[in-house]
Formats: structure tokens, C-alpha cells, sequence
């Protein structure tokens, strides 16, 4: 069936849906359930701990699927730099390079202290 012994088929297509699209109500008609008070019903699901742990280990397995090591999240992040900037989004492509400095352990990750000096370490990279 679903794998999942505590969803019925529909609960199980629901969370599948969501975690595609994160809108409730798309969500519950496309699982099959009834069009009319789709939303009232996606409330329903979603206060259930069950519906919502399912949804978390859905979405873990996408994470796993489409960022598997450290060269793919990187090239990613590349793809998106290389967008942003195309695009005049500097913003966007600052955010990408820090991502990317910060994988390639040249800046400390969220909640670290900083080792070194910003400047020094852009001295580094720099040469």
C-alpha cells in the first residue's frame, strides 16, 4: 500500500501532494477527497502528528534525492549564481556565494563563531 501502516491510501497520497506543492487544500483534492471544504479538511490533516511526521520524512527523502554530496549541492548553488548575476539579482547571487563559501568550509556556518577576520579570510581566497 503505502508503506506508512498508520495512513490510509488517501492520507498517504495528501502528504505526497503537499509535499509537491505545500498548498493544503490542492493538496486534499488531489488526494481524492471531497473539492467541497478542502481546506477545513488540510487543517484536519495537517493537526494530525502522524500526517506531519510523514510529510518530514517525504521531504528528507526529496532533500536526499536531489542534493546527494557536497559537488552536487555546490553545483547547484553555481547554476543559481550564475542566474542571479544574468539576471542583475546580486542579492540572490551574494546569498548563493556565501552558501557556497560556507559548504567549501571558507566562512563558518550558521551558529559558529567566526575563526578569522572577514577580511583575512577574503584575503585568502583572493590569493
Amino acid at each position: 500500500m503505502n508503506g506508512n501502516s498508520e495512513l490510509n491510501e488517501r492520507q498517504e497520497l495528501f502528504c505526497r501532494y503537499y509535499v509537491r506543492r505545500p498548498v493544503g487544500a490542492e493538496a486534499v483534492r488531489s488526494a481524492g477527497y471531497e473539492p467541497l471544504g478542502a481546506a477545513v479538511q488540510a487543517c484536519r490533516l495537517l493537526d494530525r502528528r502522524d500526517v506531519r511526521a510523514r510529510i518530514a520524512a517525504l521531504r528528507a527523502d526529496v532533500a536526499r534525492q536531489h542534493c546527494r554530496d557536497e559537488d552536487t549541492i555546490l553545483a547547484k548553488l553555481e547554476s543559481v549564481y550564475a542566474h542571479a548575476i544574468e539576471d542583475r539579482q546580486y542579492h540572490a547571487a551574494a546569498r548563493a556565494l556565501t552558501l557556497q563559501a560556507r559548504i567549501a568550509g571558507l566562512l563558518p556556518t550558521a551558529g559558529d563563531a567566526p575563526s578569522r577576520a572577514p577580511a583575512a579570510m577574503l584575503r585568502n581566497v583572493n590569493g
